[in-house]
């Protein structure tokens, strides 16, 4: 800033400067922990969401818009029917009730179940998810995962297979 003197002639000049070498350094780290995670959700085919409870939208990381075959405007704060949508009609029903009881009693959120994905082939999902609740008690937020887990059923499915060794036809289960 200038200082002027009387007559409003500049007499000299006033101002600060401030070291932000650690605030840079703490950015950069930021934004390395972001990438590393990122990497790791889609490595491991791991999608974010968090359920605003009280306005009914679901908050989607690209990962899960992808596993849901969600848009974009729908991943920024669709309603939960628009994901309830793509799940399997099988399965509609018994994920709402697994939503709607851990809401209820505040507890974890649990269930595997079948979507759609954005080629049309169904995927096996297991979502996981933790209610909070706001001051009063109230549920307000229900943040969880989805993981793709249609890898690990097709192995499951071909252990269950039938095996003929000598005549003998041996089936089972994996527990």
């Amino acid at each position: 800033l200038p200082v002027r003197d009387a007559q409003g002639r500049i007499v000299r000049w006033m101002g600060t400067c401030t070291d932000i070498q650690q605030q840079k350094r703490n950015e950069a780290a930021l934004q390395d922990a972001r990438m590393r995670l990122s990497a790791a959700l889609v490595a491991a085919d791991i999608g974010t969401w968090t359920y605003d409870v009280v306005n009914d939208r679901v908050y989607a990381d690209r990962n899960l818009a992808d596993i849901y075959g969600v848009d974009e405007a729908t991943a920024a704060g669709g309603p939960l029917a628009a994901y309830l949508a793509v799940v399997h009609p099988d399965d509609v029903e018994r994920t709402r009730r697994c939503i709607e009881e851990a809401i209820a009693s505040g507890d974890g959120f649990d269930c595997t179940y079948h979507v759609r994905g954005p080629d049309g082939t169904w995927r096996h999902v297991l979502a996981r998810g933790k209610v909070t609740h706001d001051g009063a008690g109230r549920p307000v937020w229900l943040p969880g995962v989805v993981l793709d887990i249609s890898r690990q059923k097709q192995a499951e499915e071909a252990l269950r297979t039938r095996v003929n060794v000598g005549g003998i036809s041996i089936s089972g289960t994996v527990a």
